[in-house]
């Protein structure tokens, strides 16, 4: 904590005066480590109720996803109080978690765009983006908070100081996941996805591949082909082969072809492949694939 002796730090949630903005020093805080989480679930959401705190625990550690998506602080706060206040909330898919939603199709395509650049692109100009995804959809996800506007100085060489309003998604999380219902539109259409995924990485954006992949199976097929073809691509598709169904024999030939090379765990892995790469092998023994 030696390198934080001299910060002094102001949560709020007003605009900075413009008075503040160039001399204001800011920090972004990016995630929860598990102390933070268990201070705020107890402090929360169960008080002094510790079994209550393990039990939600248990039940974020259960899917190893969630547990992934529960790195941003906006939705582990979300989760927590409804893993507490609804037992029955634990039925989760991630093609389901939006059902709620009207018809996106623009805010899917400007989002695909804005990853499938050389230079990718996460913010855009409030005017043009809240026309194309039309003013109801665009204050809506505003209210909600998927979307975020800041307010962002233009070059100027004058005395007036201006400013252009830009949006962008709260979290690229959010961003990828609009982006997956493009993509799976895209690959049911496309021919050659080389070519139209080019500037895509998969160790950028996996979260886009995997939630295509529990969308649609027959783009998760092709998108999972795709990977396999790629340098390290074994990995992911083992990521994307769990996502894109529940009935085993769905997945049995990526399985085989998986398996008929080098599986390995390793030390460097994240606890996510390592889990998914061990319900892989369980899979292939099971099933006597050899």
């Amino acid at each position: 904590m030696e390198l934080f002796a001299d910060f002094d730090v102001s949560l709020t949630t007003r605009y900075l005066p413009e008075s503040l903005r160039k001399e204001t020093k800011r920090a972004k805080l990016t995630g929860f480590d598990d102390k933070a989480r268990d201070e705020y679930i107890r402090k929360a959401v169960v008080g002094k109720n510790d079994e209550a705190m393990e039990e939600i625990k248990q039940r974020l550690y259960e899917n190893s996803i969630l547990a992934d998506l529960c790195q941003v602080p906006l939705i582990f706060v979300m989760f927590a109080h409804m893993a507490h206040d609804q037992r029955d909330f634990m039925n989760f898919k991630s093609n389901e978690f939006y059902l709620h939603e009207k018809k996106h199709h623009q805010l899917d395509k400007i989002a695909f765009e804005g990853l499938n650049k050389k230079q990718q692109q996460l913010s855009w100009i409030k005017t043009e983006f809240r026309q194309r995804v039309g003013p109801e959809l665009y204050d809506q996800y505003i209210l909600i908070g998927i979307l975020v506007e800041e307010a962002i100085e233009d070059d100027s060489t004058g005395d007036n100081v201006l400013f252009t309003t830009e949006v962008r998604f709260y979290h690229k999380l959010f961003c990828e996941w609009y982006a997956a219902h493009h993509l799976v539109t895209l690959v049911n259409k496309a021919r050659n996805l080389k070519d139209k995924l080019r500037f895509l990485d998969p160790f950028d954006v996996q979260y886009l591949f995997r939630f295509a992949c529990g969308l649609d199976p027959n783009a998760g097929k092709k998108l999972i082909n795709h990977l396999k073809r790629l340098p390290g691509g074994d990995t992911f598709a083992i990521l994307c082969i769990l996502e894109k169904t529940l009935d085993v024999n769905d997945i049995m030939d990526s399985v085989k072809d998986i398996c008929s090379r080098d599986v390995k765990i390793q030390e460097g892995d994240s606890a996510l492949l390592q889990r998914s790469t061990k319900q892989l092998l369980e899979i292939a023994s099971n099933n006597d694939v050899s």
